[in-house]
């Protein structure tokens, strides 16, 4: 994003891309496949679930880096999922 000086853990380009949207940080969902992704997600106020499709960062570093929800494949991220994220209740 041109609008961002800062890269990943920062939450600059999450936050940048929600104030745009005029979306609350707490109301984003971000889906990352790194570590330094969820870290800015998490940073950034938001839900971030980690998605390991390519399978290159443990289960266990990036549920340590914060992620609310780790899937294996997008398959996984239903709307009633993403809603119950949000409303803080998984």
């Amino acid at each position: 994003m041109e609008d961002t000086q800062r890269g990943k853990p920062d939450p600059q380009v999450f936050q940048t891309a929600a104030d745009k949207l005029g979306v609350p940080y707490g109301r984003c969902l971000v889906l990352e496949d790194a570590v330094v992704g969820v870290q800015a997600a998490k940073r950034g106020g938001m839900k971030c679930v980690a998605v390991r499709f390519v399978g290159h960062h443990p289960e266990s570093a990036l549920r340590e880096a914060g992620a609310d929800r780790v899937v294996s494949s997008l398959e996984e991220v239903t709307p009633a999922a993403v809603q119950k994220l949000l409303d803080g209740r998984g």
